[in-house]
């Protein structure tokens, strides 16, 4: 299984604002931030449902919330590429 990691205020930000990715997330050292995903697809959904629900503003415009949670979901996706590469 891949092991992510993040740092403590991206872990924050999904803890405020992606309550249900979180759920996806097993902690194997919280001190350094290390997981793994429960299931990697179901949980880049609820991240970007997560978008659509907080981090647009009225005019279907990424805020700086969208903007926080996209950031998190293109580092896990990167973290989940280059284990590939190495596997």
């Amino acid at each position: 299984m891949t092991k992510f990691h993040l740092d403590s205020s991206e872990i924050e930000c999904i803890k405020k604002y992606a309550e249900v990715a979180l759920k996806l997330i097993h902690f194997l050292d919280d001190e350094k931030k290390e997981f793994e995903l429960v299931n990697y697809d179901d949980f880049i959904t609820e991240m970007t449902f997560s978008v659509l629900e907080v981090g647009m503003d009225d005019e279907d415009t990424v805020n700086e919330i969208g903007k926080q949670l996209y950031h998190i979901t293109d580092k896990i996706v990167m973290q989940k590429h280059e284990n590939n590469e190495t596997a």
